[in-house]
């Protein structure tokens, strides 16, 4: 499916409701990967480019999980 590469920036460029918020910039850039590229499954994990290490968050996904409660472990 081809898509409006001008619409795909504008929506990865949408205010989020808070500044700063960074659970609702990811649940946005995994929705619209979801919606463009429609895979099956869209897994972030957030990282630090300072320090390299991943975020302690749960990772966002958007998608069907087998087990909807599965643990992450990071390395």
């Amino acid at each position: 499916m081809k898509h409006d590469l001008t619409n795909l920036f504008q929506s990865l460029r949408a205010e989020s409701k808070e500044p700063g918020d960074l659970t609702d910039i990811l649940n946005r850039i995994a929705k619209t990967a979801k919606e463009y590229f429609s895979p099956d499954l869209c897994v972030i994990f957030p990282m630090n480019p300072i320090t390299g290490l991943f975020l302690k968050d749960t990772p966002i996904y958007k998608g069907k999980l087998a087990a909807p409660n599965l643990k992450f472990d990071y390395p």
